[in-house]
């Protein structure tokens, strides 16, 4: 943002890898504009180290299975098919210290089938407690809304608090002004992109409470 602020790009860089969060296409957008390449993407955990990767020009996620061995399981440990998001749950084939057998890295992905059999990671959901479950039953992730919030740059802060599965709260720190222009557009946007059936209320805060191990969650959802 602060280099397409200034005018402008950065053409040294001969790869840009990342890292550590679910990366948004509005991401892939600035970062191609600011640094003139394709962004490539990788999955890990502290506890486990890289897992996937993504090679240049191609949209899905190669799995390291010479080292980790994958799952992809739904609510019940059972197998989800192809497309679908399930649990991402891991073993470590080489952890000899202090081994992690089906370990749950409490995150959700989809994956797809190549033409030799194996699988590629399609997408990258997010946490797994991060979703809101709407009125006909589906189920969104925090990355629904943050698509739409990570386009307004002068949002310092924002938190979607679902309390019941048709209204949501959307907290947000942002200057008065900026936020009083914005308004009706992005309650549009998420209207938009929501069932009729939904409704948003946006509000403004002076800061988004941390939970008590001092994250700050994105999406808080209050019903069972």
């Amino acid at each position: 943002v602060e280099l397409e602020q200034r005018g402008m790009t950065y053409n040294g860089l001969r790869i840009l890898a990342g890292t550590a969060e679910v990366i948004t296409e509005h991401n892939r957008s600035l970062y191609r504009r600011a640094f003139n390449i394709e962004l490539t993407e990788t999955y890990g955990s502290v506890e486990m180290g890289i897992m996937a990767y993504q090679l240049p020009n191609q949209k899905y996620l190669h799995l390291c299975n010479d080292v980790t061995l994958f799952e992809f399981l739904d609510n019940y440990d059972q197998p989800v098919p192809p497309n679908t998001p399930g649990r991402v749950v891991v073993t470590d084939l080489f952890g000899k210290f202090m081994p992690f057998i089906r370990y749950d890295q409490g995150d959700l992905a989809a994956y797809t089938l190549a033409e030799d059999g194996t699988k590629k990671i399609t997408r990258i959901i997010g946490r797994d407690d991060d979703y809101a479950v709407l009125p006909d039953g589906s189920r969104r992730p925090f990355h629904d809304f943050y698509e739409i919030m990570d386009k307004y740059d002068n949002i310092m802060q924002f938190s979607i608090i679902q309390r019941t599965r048709s209204r949501f709260e959307v907290l947000i720190v942002a200057d008065e002004t900026y936020l009083s222009s914005i308004h009706d557009a992005l309650l549009h946007n998420l209207q938009q992109n929501f069932p009729p059936t939904v409704t948003f209320e946006i509000i403004k805060v002076d800061q988004i409470q941390a939970d008590p191990n001092g994250k700050t969650r994105m999406l808080i959802s209050e019903v069972d």
